[in-house]
């Protein structure tokens, strides 16, 4: 699943909490921008200098 966020206002962070509603289950993050990562964690913050513009 990709997701795109489209925002034009002033921001310096992003935050995803991928915890499911009712349940003690979590996404798993495995890329960014086409960049593997390892981020075993249920939030992901994204700096906006590494997101893409």
């Amino acid at each position: 699943m990709y997701n795109k966020i489209n925002y034009t206002g002033r921001f310096d962070s992003i935050s995803i909490n991928s915890q499911i509603e009712d349940s003690s289950d979590v996404f798993t993050y495995t890329e960014i921008n086409g960049k593997k990562i390892n981020h075993p964690y249920a939030r992901l913050s994204i700096m906006k200098r590494t997101s893409k513009s």
